[in-house]
């Protein structure tokens, strides 16, 4: 699947003020997509969103674009907010893969992929 970039990855303000991560998650065809800093209030515009600001935020683009995309407003998240949304972003992964995660006692495809994702973001927020 060719993957489309959103115009918010090309525009040069939003870029300028926020750090962009990736973790491929290439088995699966995806990226997640982290962003970091003072940036829900243009990302909920561009998404038009209302929800109230919130530490962060996942989105589930992986049908238009094959991104996951996760919004962290600090720089330096706490590590119950990065697990937090990793959790939803291998949840989003798992259903657009047709895994019907939670079904069994030890599902060990989604605690691989979420072990796979708090590791790869933590080496590179080293």
């Amino acid at each position: 699947m060719e993957k489309k970039e959103f115009k918010l990855f090309t525009d040069a303000k939003i870029r300028k003020t926020i750090k962009v991560d990736y973790i491929s998650v290439d088995i699966f065809k995806s990226d997640v997509c982290i962003f970091k800093g003072k940036t829900q209030k243009e990302l909920y515009t561009y998404w038009k969103n209302n929800d109230k600001e919130c530490n962060a935020t996942t989105k589930n683009f992986l049908q238009e674009t094959g991104n996951v995309i996760i919004v962290f407003n600090e720089a330096n998240p706490s590590k119950e907010d990065v697990v937090h949304e990793l959790t939803h972003a291998t949840q989003m992964i798992m259903h657009n893969i047709g895994h019907s995660y939670g079904d069994k006692e030890a599902d060990e495809p989604f605690a691989y992929l979420m072990g796979f994702l708090v590791k790869s973001y933590y080496k590179i927020n080293k």
